[in-house]
Parts: C-alpha cells; structure tokens; sequence
C-alpha cells in the first residue's frame, strides 16, 4: 500500500498549457547546412588548398576512435581488470613469438645465402642465435593495468557509427550523427529518451527536487513520530502525519509565490511522501535515527522560482525540446530560451541549478569536425590525378549505385577515358550526381535522368569492344556481389557489437572489434559469424541479468585467447597443452576450456605481478606456490567456481560439483570459499507450497551458517550445510524425514513454529518470522 493513497487535494488552478516543440528534420540542422559537394575545396573559409593523402588521414581518425573505444575499462570491475591485463600479455606474447619467427626465417636465409662468406655467416648466426635463446628465455611481465573513467556523455553505439561509417568510405560523420539522433523525434516522454538514448543526461523532475529540498530540512522529532506509528501499526497517522508536512509547506509556498496551495500540494504529494519514505527506511536500516538532527540551520524549503516556473510548464516538453535542439540542430544549451504560455524559461538560469542539462560529448564533437577536412577532400575532384578518379569511380562501380546499369556503363567508360580536360568536366558533374545520390539529396531514378538529360559521358573515350566491355561488367558484377555481401555480415557484426555498447560491455565490445571482416576469407567470416550468434542469442532473450553478461564475456575471452594462440603459436607447448586439457573423452575439443586454460596460463606465467590485478591474490599465491608444475588446472577451477551465477554461489551443492574434497589443493580452495564466501550469502530454494502446482521460496539466512561452521569446522561443516540445503526443498511430512516442518501442531507453547530438520542429528534451523526464512540456529533442536 502506498503511503500516499490517502492524500486527496482539488484543484482550483490550472497550470499554462505548453505547445508541443515540433520534430527536428536533419535539414534543419545548422550543423550540415552547406553543400561541399559543390564548393571547391580551396574555396571554403579557413581551409587552404591542399593535397591531402585521403586513406592516411581515414587511418588516423579511425586510429582516434578505436582507442576511444578501447580504453574506457572499469576499474571496479575484477573481470575488466584481468581481462585488461590478459591482453596485454598476449600482446607482449604474440610479438616474442612474431620475433621469433623472424629470427628463424633470418638465420634460414643465413644458411641457405652462397653469397656470403662462411665466418660472417658464423658471425651472424652466432648473433641471431644469441638473441632468440634470450627471447626464449624472457619471462613475460605485466604491470597492473591504468584504468581512465569512463565518459558518462559518451554513446560507444555513436563512435562504432563513426567507425563503420569510415571504414565504408563516408566522412560525412556529421550526418551520421544527426541520423543517429534523429529518432529523439518521435520520443515522448522522459522515460522513454532514457531508454532509447541513455547516455544523454536529463535533469531531475521538479517535483524529485522539490521533495529533496523538504527532506532536508526535517528533523529528528519527525522521524521519531512518523517512526511511532509505522511501528505501531497506525498507518492512517502516518499518513496524516505526511499530508499536515505536506500540507504546511504549500502553504508557506503559496504565500511566497502567488500559487494555489492545493494545487502545489497535489504536484508534489506523490514524490515528497516517497522520498521522507525512502530517508525513513535508510535510517530504520542502519539503525541511526538518532543520528539525524534535532533541530536544522534551514528549516524552511528553499524553494524557489525556477522550481515553480519547471512545476507549471510540461517538463517532458520542455526536456525533450531542449534536447532535440541541441543534438539535431545544435544549438548551444546556455543561449536557448523556452516558452510556455506566459512562462519563460532561459536556459542558462539552470546552469549552477539541479536541472542543469548534459551538453554533448567533446570527443563526438571533435570527431565530427575532423572528419569534415576529409569529406571535403573526398569530393575535391578539381584537384583529383586520375588514380583517385579511377578509384572513386571504382568506389561507386561496387555500391548499390553501379547495379543500376545505365550508371554501370557510364561508370565503365570514364572509366576507360583519356582523362582530357573536357572529360574530366563531364567526369566531375557524374561523380556530383551520385554524391546526391549517397548523401540521399536525390533518388537514383533522377540522378540517372540527369546524367542522360546532360549528356555526362567522356567525350574522348576509347571505345571498348562488345567483349571487354562484356569482360569489364562481369568482373564489375563479381566485385560487387562481393562487396554487397561483406556489406551485409560487416552490418550483422556491427549490430552485434552495438548491442554489447547498449548494455555496458564497452571493453568486450573492443575486443570483439578485432574480428570485423575486412574480406570474404572463410576463416574471418567464420569467426565473425560465430560472435554474431554468440551476442544476438545472449540478448535474445526477455531478460538479461549480470550473469547472463557475465557468461557471455567469459565466453568471448576465452575464444579470443584461444582464437589468438592458435593463429600466432599453434605449435607451443602452452598452447598444446591447453588442447590436451580440452579434449573430451570422445575426441572433440572444447574451444571454450582451451581458452580459459591458457588465461589461467597466463596468470600463473606472471606470478607474482599477476597479484596486483586479480581477485582473491592470497588464494591465488597459495595455489601457484603449492603447485609450481602445474597450477593452471587448479586456477581454471577457481575460476569455474567465481563465474557462477550468485545463486548458485550460494549453493554448497552446486559448489561441491567443481571440487574434489580428496584433493590437498581443491581442499584449500573449497575451505577458503565456504569461510570467505559462502557463509556471507542467503541459500535459497523453491519448495513445494503443499497443493502439488505452485512453490514458495525458502531461505537458509546468511546469519546461520557462520554458527554452523563455528560449531563444526571446515571440512565437517560441509556435511551439515549439505544436509540443510538438501532439507530446504523437501517438506517433513513424515516422523523421520528431513525438511520444512511445522513445530507448533502439537505443542502451542513453542516460541518457532518453523523447522528446518535434518536426519542423523538434533542440529535445526527455525525461523524468528515463522515463515520460509530460516535464520536461528539450534544445536539441540527441540530438547
């Protein structure tokens, strides 16, 4: 029941009806109003003619992105931390490895060389040799790694646009980003613009900052009373005690502001009864009533006009046109005003306020304008040479553009022109109309009427017989095919890698980008494919918990570490090790346990410093130290056990299943998981209600099981920990059976009518609430 059912107002007044802000159209975005395309390049201000080497300046701006995207890791997060560290280890790995290769490959040109005169053969040998016995040798160090904050402004779907955007070939990234944004159009709510775009920030509600400000100036009396009749079962005072606080402050708000107290009342009643709820409970929780002050420097609210200008107009209109603005017409925050009826609102009045608004990204912004020099120099065809033509040209033959055959044919004979001065006209004003068309200023159908209606052909062409012109669209055909085809998986991948970035798995995401097809190899397409259906079949389902992600990441690790061993080292003995570890009894290899052989190889290869970025590094050194030859088998059951679902964590069951009680080290794991881990965490079961269709859960509390070990160490406790879990899903329905029982049936007198029973033992858990949760411990049952 909600504590505010009760509070009831009328309203008298009505506040201004705001318009509704109109949809913004990429047209009217004042950020990509100019058409280069035609505009020389030396022409536009600011910019001087220049040569600009077009795919090394695309290299360095995606070289920006991609660390962008790279190196926003949690440092709070164990998994990101030695993650972040295993790769850094494969990459030092991989290129001792790519030396190593080098060296031999060297001293096998050494030998077979009749060049070279036998002692500076020796000589050079000797040196080559020398250096890859040390390379052999290196032991692989890695520091803990640094971790920078994540940007909280900074939407990783938009920089992977970029990204895809780039590598296809199109710098115009500042449509990209209007595009991107172009769906805040049909957002209608707040709540919804979270959803949709979460990593733009919104300010909070007036009537959230309105109910802080009243929390803050109540005092320890009022929690006192309001504490006396919730425990006291008087809900009905509760609720008179919240609407005479309620009651007082509109009043005092009415008097300052000119506005109907009823009305005020009614707009905040909701939010300020959640909120003194929400303190209420915090204090009842930590047992700190008696913290709170009794009496405060600021007893009134300090409410004021900005708060009751935001109250009166619609906030989702006001937030959602400001946010529109911004992001599809880019207008600066601070020079924006709104108006609703006779109420105006300048925007940079919320600048030091708690409705300030979250401006744009930086990076995105810089991004953005650096790659507007490149989508200038990209249609800067007056100083064009004829291989940039022929590749521009080529650019167009394997889009979707060159299927249309006219345009196909057109493009095949500038292609196969003498490049004259005249032609090169011609040639500009075709490669103009299907800019048009890419830039989507006009459709393809209009774009080749005007090709034909002004006649763009090259005028010195040198005409192609029906076969090569037959040869020349054949091929053209083939590179297209192939071209559309890659389109299509790189757009595939690119959804799967965005909905890695939608749900916060930033790091993994980079490390999936790697496997972005560059071509039509069977092997990359194999690989691509497989993270595909890895990421969609995660996300397919209703609901995606922290484990569910947690899998998933696991899952991509360890591929990507095997992936990365097997392409670089096949041959080494670590990696031939893990395949041994991960074959089945029936010959088949598991992928998965190779990969997470040869992380755990990896941390034991960098022990010690491997300490400073795992989890548990006491454990880890008594693992490593007590089993110097081979601790990796020890490791991949440690970390079976920490990538379970908490759930499961919880259940001595489920954790009995990854260790062997007879084995010294398994035994060492086992112990320091039950006092560390085990004890701390609720076990929870459904049991059958008693009508044969539906289960209620039951509970073995936390506060429990430090008692039970207590009593009965570490290894015996496990038995009775294994007992009462057991005991939790069945029903004692009969005099010697373990399970839920009801105490009370033939003796009243007992304080706990909730049992949990064992067998073999007069150990029982009862329950103080006399329901499901079982959380006091008897060592003498009910004796």
């Amino acid at each position: 029941m909600r504590i505010t059912n009760k509070i009831y107002y009328t309203p008298k007044l009505t506040t201004a009806t705001p318009t509704a802000s109109n949809p913004i159209n990429a047209e009217q975005n004042s950020l990509q109003n100019i058409n280069y395309s035609k505009i020389a390049f030396g022409a536009i201000h600011n910019i001087k003619p220049k040569k600009i080497n077009l795919e090394l300046e695309k290299n360095k701006l995606l070289k920006q992105i991609r660390t962008i995207l790279s190196e926003n890791i949690s440092d709070s997060d164990p998994a990101d931390r030695i993650f972040a560290a295993i790769d850094k280890a494969l990459a030092q790995f991989k290129n001792k490895m790519q030396r190593e290769v080098q060296l031999l490959e060297q001293l096998q040109e050494l030998v077979e060389d009749p060049t070279i005169p036998t002692g500076v053969k020796i000589s050079k040998a000797n040196a080559l040799n020398k250096e890859f016995n040390l390379l052999r040798k290196r032991k692989i160090v890695v520091k803990k790694p640094e971790f920078k904050p994540e940007d909280e402004t900074l939407d990783y779907q938009l920089i992977n646009r970029f990204k895809t955007a780039l590598e296809d070939g199109n710098f115009n990234l500042r449509k990209v980003l209007i595009q991107y944004y172009q769906g805040l159009n049909n957002i209608k709510s707040i709540e919804e613009l979270n959803k949709t775009y979460p990593k733009i920030k919104t300010p909070k509600r007036p009537e959230q900052v309105i109910a802080s400000k009243i929390v803050k100036t109540l005092t320890r009396d009022f929690y006192q009373e309001l504490d006396k009749y919730l425990s006291s079962g008087m809900q009905s005072e509760a609720v008179n005690l919240l609407e005479r606080q309620i009651s007082s402050v509109s009043i005092d708000t009415a008097k300052d502001f000119s506005v109907n107290p009823e009305v005020f009342a009614q707009r905040i009643v909701t939010d300020t009864a959640e909120a003194i709820m929400e303190k209420y409970y915090e204090l009842i929780k930590k047992d700190s009533l008696s913290s709170m002050p009794s009496a405060r420097k600021i007893s009134k609210p300090q409410i004021n006009l900005l708060d009751i200008k935001l109250l009166a107009v619609d906030f989702d209109d006001f937030v959602l046109s400001t946010v529109r603005r911004h992001y599809l017409a880019g207008e600066k925050i601070n020079s924006m005003s709104y108006s609703s009826g006779s109420i105006n609102i300048n925007l940079n009045e919320l600048r030091n306020s708690d409705y300030k608004f979250e401006k744009m990204s930086e990076k995105v912004k810089k991004i953005a304008k650096n790659s507007d020099e490149l989508f200038k120099a990209q249609r800067d065809y007056p100083n064009y040479d004829i291989e940039q033509f022929q590749a521009r040209l080529n650019h167009y033959a394997e889009s979707e553009i060159g299927s249309d055959e006219k345009i196909l044919s057109s493009i095949i004979d500038f292609h196969a022109c003498n490049y004259t001065q005249e032609d090169i006209n011609l040639l500009i004003k075709f490669l103009r109309e299907l800019d048009s068309v890419a830039d989507g200023e006009t459709t393809l159908t209009k774009a080749t009427q005007n090709i034909l209606a002004n006649d763009y052909r090259p005028r010195g062409t040198e005409k192609l017989n029906e076969l090569e012109r037959q040869k020349a669209e054949e091929l053209v055909r083939i590179e297209q095919k192939k071209t559309l085809k890659l389109k299509q998986v790189k757009t595939e991948f690119n959804d799967a890698i965005n909905m890695l970035y939608m749900n916060n798995l930033n790091n993994i995401a980079s490390t999936c980008s790697k496997y972005e097809p560059q071509s039509l190899d069977a092997s990359d397409i194999e690989q691509a494919q497989y993270l595909i259906n890895l990421i969609t079949n995660t996300f397919s389902k209703d609901k995606i918990t922290n484990a569910d992600k947690l899998q998933l990441e696991t899952q991509i690790r360890r591929w990507d570490v095997f992936t990365t061993y097997k392409k670089s080292s096949p041959e080494s003995q670590r990696f031939q090790s893990a395949l041994q570890f991960a074959t089945k009894p029936n010959g088949t290899l598991d992928t998965q346990k190779a990969g997470q052989y040869l992380i755990n190889s990896e941390i034991a290869e960098t022990y010690p410093q491997c300490l400073e970025f795992v989890e548990n590094p006491e454990l880890i050194s008594k693992i490593i130290e007590r089993n110097s030859d081979d601790a990796v088998p020890y490791l991949c059951k440690l970390d079976d056990y920490q990538i379970l679902p908490s759930e499961d964590k919880a259940s001595i069951l489920k954790i009995k299943d990854i260790f062997n009680i007879k084995d010294a080290t398994d035994k060492i794991i086992l112990k320091h998981i039950i006092e560390n881990d085990y004890i701390n965490s609720d076990t929870v079961k459904l049991v059958d209600a008693g009508d044969g269709t539906s289960t209620i859960t039951a509970t073995i509390s936390a506060n429990v099981k430090p008692e039970i070990l207590n009593k009965y160490k570490f290894p015996q406790c496990l038995d009775y920990f294994t007992d009462f879990e057991e005991a939790l899903s069945l029903r004692a329905s009969d005099r010697d059976c373990a399970g839920i029982k009801l105490t009370g049936r033939n003796n009243k007198s007992n304080k706990y009518k909730m049992e949990l029973k064992i067998l073999r033992s007069d150990d029982r858990l009862f329950s103080s609430k006399n329901d499901y949760c079982f959380d006091i411990y008897s060592d003498k049952g009910m004796h």
